[in-house]
């Protein structure tokens, strides 16, 4: 009897605790909502996955097959202080791997980049404002520097993997940011609507080089 009223009593329990997590659900959530972390108008903001490099590992991109073109941008981190001497310039270079099927190796080499300082100076204050920040307020990312890579190029022709890493940087970087973006080919039926939409000055740059579509 003792065995079953023991049994009784802990199905009784576990109905109890089932009861009270269901009530208190609702108010764990708007707990949660209530405290979540967030940085005061930066919710317009659109997000976008950046990785660190590494000298000793690869970074590896799966590249999707029906991208005509790679965009590597990179910002090398610098320390807060740094930012006092607006001359400042730092050079770091990406060491490549372009891979076909079975691991062929398109190209490979080395990518330098340089970058500097980018904002502005507030006016009444004349403190330097940096166009790019991070949330740790004592490093600093520099300007952007871009790496378009033509995969209609015969060079890359059948490339499906990306690999690179940091190969040298300035004692200044203590880190360098990068984001990857692919394009496709813009469809036919879209190229006279896309064509609409550009400035006048940018369809001045186009013809030349024949860009008007039919």
């Amino acid at each position: 009897m003792r065995i079953r009223r023991n049994k009784w009593f802990l199905i009784l329990a576990i109905i109890a605790v089932i009861w009270i997590v269901l009530k208190i659900i609702p108010q764990i959530r708007v707990w949660i909502v209530a405290h979540r972390f967030t940085i005061p108008r930066t919710e317009p903001a659109l997000a976008s996955t950046a990785y660190f490099l590494q000298t000793n590992r690869w970074l590896e991109f799966d590249l999707p097959k029906e991208a005509n073109q790679l965009k590597l941008i990179c910002n090398p981190i610098v320390t807060a202080d740094l930012l006092s001497n607006k001359a400042i310039q730092v050079i770091f270079s990406i060491e490549y791997q372009m891979l076909a099927s079975q691991n062929h190796t398109n190209a490979q080499g080395i990518y330098y980049f340089q970058s500097e300082p980018r904002g502005f100076i507030e006016g009444s204050s004349g403190i330097f404002v940096p166009a790019n920040y991070l949330l740790a307020p004592d490093l600093i990312p520099l300007s952007s520097t871009l790496w378009i890579v033509n995969l209609d190029s015969p060079k890359f022709k059948n490339t499906r993997l990306l690999r690179i890493r940091l190969s040298k940087a300035d004692p200044d970087v203590k880190q360098v940011l990068v984001r990857l973006y692919g394009r496709k080919p813009i469809p036919e039926r879209k190229a006279a609507y896309l064509w609409n939409r550009l400035s006048y000055s940018t369809k001045t740059i186009a013809r030349p080089w024949k860009c008007t579509p039919n």
